[in-house]
């Protein structure tokens, strides 16, 4: 009886969870993604970011808000993977540079990585990341 009673509720739970599965946004919080920022572009015209390096327009850049980046520059040439959380649309990067006015967990993009998750007439588009390395 204690046996058929524990199936039971196993059943229950089981198709519950079927029922409600677990959402993107969640998955990724999950697997470290940092949510709730924004993204905005800016143009390099081969400047040198705080990183030291000089980047065109077209490289994959990504500037870390000043809140975020590690001290001394820890974060520099690390891999993000950067998540337009209203088209689903990804896109890999290199943090290359500093965002003085983001606020916490947003992002300053070159135009090359803007434009492979956003259209650049939006201006700000909704992001999550999460580093790779």
């Amino acid at each position: 009886m204690f046996s058929t009673a524990i199936l039971l509720v196993t059943a229950a739970v089981a198709s519950s969870v079927l029922a409600n599965p677990v959402s993107d946004s969640m998955r990724r919080q999950a697997s470290g993604f940092i949510t709730g920022g924004q993204a905005t572009f800016y143009y390099q015209e081969g400047g040198f970011g705080s990183c030291g390096q000089q980047n065109s327009d077209s490289a994959l850049i990504a500037a870390l808000s000043a809140a975020d980046i590690a001290p001394g520059g820890g974060d520099c040439g690390r891999r993000i993977e950067i998540v337009n959380t209203a088209n689903g649309k990804s896109v890999v990067a290199a943090v290359e540079d500093t965002c003085p006015g983001c606020p916490s967990h947003s992002l300053d993009l070159s135009v090359a990585t803007f434009d492979a998750i956003g259209d650049e007439s939006s201006g700000i588009i909704p992001i999550e990341y999460k580093f790779l390395d």
